[in-house]
């Protein structure tokens, strides 16, 4: 039994589904105890996660800070309508959030030397509102899942390690790869 703080009522809600209380942390997001059941359920994977990217660069408690303000923001932002996972969507949330303070943290660290700044990329505004469109498009011919596995692709990640971020089998990263390569064939060509 979970007392409600606002009413001082008590409900059972550990009995709820991640869809239920997602749904009720969203519909009353002045009554916390939605939220923290759901994001109590996901600390052994935020946990895990931050443990895995820990690095010098970043430690473990920051990697986990982060990890569980994505895990917030999950709770906050999901919509049933168009995920049909919460174990998915809070998963890809935390592993982005984290991957990105990495690529921060990278950014601040590593100087850039003027012989590594290439003069043949070609950024300017008529280019750069090309390749967001570009995204758009591949953003909307994926599912969700698809495009989060294209990008970890994209990133240099082998199947194995996808998987193991995405918390999925190595066959389920290897047939989304698949389909996104006949996806983008057929928008692209070859």
């Amino acid at each position: 039994m979970r007392t409600n703080k606002n009413n001082n009522s008590t409900e059972d809600i550990s009995g709820l589904s991640d869809m239920e209380l997602a749904a009720l942390s969203k519909k009353y997001p002045q009554r916390s105890g939605y939220a923290e059941e759901l994001i109590g359920r996901y600390t052994p994977l935020i946990r895990a996660r931050a443990a895995e990217f820990a690095c010098d660069k970043v430690s473990k408690d920051d990697l986990e800070s982060e990890a569980y303000l994505a895990a917030f923001r999950a709770v906050k932002s999901f919509d049933a309508d168009k995920c049909r996972s919460f174990s998915s969507y809070i998963s890809v949330c935390v592993t982005n959030r984290i991957i990105s303070v990495l690529r921060s943290a990278d950014k601040h660290i590593q100087p850039v030397a003027d012989e590594d700044i290439d003069v043949t990329d070609d950024l300017t505004p008529e280019t750069i509102v090309m390749q967001r469109e570009l995204d758009a498009e591949i953003v909307e011919l994926l599912s969700e899942k698809e495009y989060s596995i294209f990008r970890l692709y994209l990133e240099g990640a082998s199947c194995s390690s996808i998987a193991k971020t995405l918390g999925v089998s190595e066959k389920s990263v290897d047939n989304a790869v698949q389909r996104v390569r006949r996806k983008l064939k057929k928008l692209y060509g070859e």
